[in-house]
């Protein structure tokens, strides 16, 4: 970023930097065809879904995400708080 520019309304960038800009979007890609696309990890993503969605009504998580003093709290210890909590969904 510290050597691009926007003039006339496009990004532009120090012709140095082309093969830098090459691998970032190319290594972009290639994690989205093969991780972020993978079919554990869509197992894994629907599985946090219904866990943080059955336990939103006992730890009001949907109730934080426009607050943003409380929305900077929800982190991965969210998860650890549902797995050992002993409440039966």
């Amino acid at each position: 970023m510290k050597f691009s520019r926007v003039i006339n309304h496009e990004i532009c960038f120090h012709s140095k930097e082309v093969y830098n800009l090459y691998e970032l979007f190319h290594t972009r890609y290639s994690l989205f065809k093969q991780v972020y696309t993978h079919r554990v990890n869509k197992a894994i993503e629907y599985m946090i879904d219904d866990a943080l969605t059955a336990a939103d009504p006992y730890l009001k998580i949907s109730d934080k995400i426009h607050d943003p003093e409380k929305f900077y709290l929800l982190t991965d210890s969210l998860l650890n708080l549902i797995e050992s909590s002993q409440i039966e969904v």
